[in-house]
């Protein structure tokens, strides 16, 4: 249920304001529940919009991701605490051809950041994406807000 209204909000907004750059895309997580488990482990679906007006070529997230994320002491006990890291896959996976004015969903993405009880974590994704320049571009996702209960 969380999971199906912050992906309605998100592409709500998507389409509402829907005069992005011509070569956007945009990478939406969602995550199947607001709880962050004792291990850590998260899960969310991906789905990738393609905002611009031409086919694009993506790579898959799950192939390979960064995730940043921070962790934030609802008790104000323990000083806030923030990284990132690197998350491959270990196989290679053909990359989505993403049409125009659409999205596409990309399976799910699983991260695992170690919070102790009462800490919020916020995080989000980034992908990269060769162009045919040879520059990169990277593709960043919304943040996500989860809780450690007590």
């Amino acid at each position: 249920m969380v999971r199906t209204l912050v992906l309605s909000a998100l592409l709500l907004l998507v389409g509402r304001h829907g005069s992005f750059a011509a070569d956007e895309l945009r990478l939406i997580i969602a995550p199947k529940s607001p709880i962050l488990t004792a291990n850590g482990h998260t899960d969310s679906d991906a789905y990738i919009y393609n905002a611009s007006k031409k086919r694009i070529t993506v790579p898959v997230p799950y192939a390979g991701f960064n995730v940043v994320w921070r962790l934030r002491d609802i008790c104000k006990v323990r000083p806030e605490r923030e990284g990132t890291y690197a998350d491959i896959g270990t196989h290679t996976v053909d990359p989505y051809v993403v049409n125009l004015g659409s999205a596409i969903r990309c399976e799910h993405l699983g991260a695992s950041i170690q919070a102790e009880p009462g800490d919020v974590l916020e995080f989000y994704i980034t992908i990269d994406r060769k162009l045919k320049s040879g520059a990169v571009q990277t593709i960043r996702s919304n943040s996500v807000l989860l809780y450690r209960p007590k």
